[in-house]
């Protein structure tokens, strides 16, 4: 078990190293901190709720489905986050670009990534035809956060499983 857990371990620090320190550039120094704020609180709870405001019957639908998703798949990244108390990429690799982001709560699982995949996922069942634009947008997040130097590739991919999961489980409830 133990040396499982070093090859996982070793895997996710050479691709935290890749989105970090390989791919750096100026282009992406500037996009990414702009990037990661689409996976913010903010951002992923006003678009469902714009949704419902100003949206038609499918729309308010959808919006509701988003809501639901976010909320529920949320309840369980703050437990886990409490669980595990994975400590963050700036506070334990050195000579690492951490772009001056500090934050209080556990690496593990990615919030963003999480809340990114549960409206995608939720985006696009409902609506295929924007589906690969959305869940590109939320893979995009979920690098940035990596690149910001707050999350592990492993977190990042945990966020993306339970966001989409949670998703087409509730997907299923709605429409069965």
């Amino acid at each position: 078990m133990k040396d499982i857990k070093g090859f996982l371990y070793d895997i996710d620090k050479k691709l935290f190293d890749f989105f970090n320190n390989f791919i750096k550039c100026r282009f992406l120094d500037i996009i990414m901190p702009l990037v990661t704020k689409l996976g913010s609180a903010s951002i992923s709870i006003c678009i469902p709720l714009i949704m419902v405001i100003f949206g038609d019957e499918n729309i308010k639908k959808l919006g509701i489905e988003c809501l639901t998703a976010i909320t529920s798949s949320h309840l369980l990244v703050q437990i886990l986050k409490r669980m595990i108390s994975r400590e963050r990429p700036y506070n334990i690799f050195k000579n690492i670009n951490t772009f001056g982001m500090t934050l209080k709560d556990s690496s593990w699982p990615s919030g963003h990534t999480t809340a990114s995949f549960s409206l995608a996922t939720t985006i696009s069942m409902n609506l295929p035809y924007i589906g690969v634009m959305v869940i590109g947008l939320a893979l995009i997040v979920g690098i940035s956060r990596i690149y910001l130097a707050v999350h592990y590739p492993s977190d990042v991919l945990s966020g993306l499983l339970i966001g989409s999961v949670f998703s087409m489980f509730l997907h299923g409830y709605y429409f069965f």
